[in-house]
């Protein structure tokens, strides 16, 4: 990612190399106040300002993506760019990333719509498994 980021004309500054050594230590999503939070007990402390900056470029480069998903619709980042599937709690927020082939239903779409469709987020809403529990067993109480 550093040399892609220079290869693109973006200045690779010591602030900028610390946040993406730390944002590498991801495997999935992560608010940029999580990564604030961690940047803020290295020895090079990050203002909150400069990781929403630098990750907001690092968005619109294509570098990684920005999700929107749970109860709370926090908007959160991934090293994963492309398109991403999620299962949504609709009691407590939970989101889980879920592999679906959306590309059978891309091709229809546009087929249908003429629209040129774009790498996209789906949200399923749901019920996991722990509040599904929660409401049959309150039903079993009455």
């Amino acid at each position: 990612m550093l040399h892609s980021l220079h290869d693109n004309g973006i200045r690779l500054t010591r602030t900028r190399a610390l946040i993406i050594k730390a944002l590498c230590k991801y495997n999935g999503h992560f608010t940029a106040d999580e990564l604030y939070l961690r940047l803020s007990k290295s020895p090079y402390p990050v203002s909150r300002a400069t990781v929403y900056r630098n990750l907001r470029l690092m968005a619109k480069q294509g570098f990684i993506s920005v999700i929107s998903v749970g109860k709370d619709l926090k908007r959160r980042f991934s090293k994963k760019t492309g398109a991403h599937s999620y299962l949504v709690c609709r009691m407590c927020g939970e989101a889980k990333e879920v592999h679906l082939d959306t590309e059978i239903y891309k091709k229809e779409l546009q087929e249908m719509t003429d629209y040129e469709l774009l790498p996209s987020q789906v949200s399923i809403v749901g019920l996991c498994p722990k509040c599904s529990k929660a409401i049959t067993d309150a039903k079993g109480n009455k």
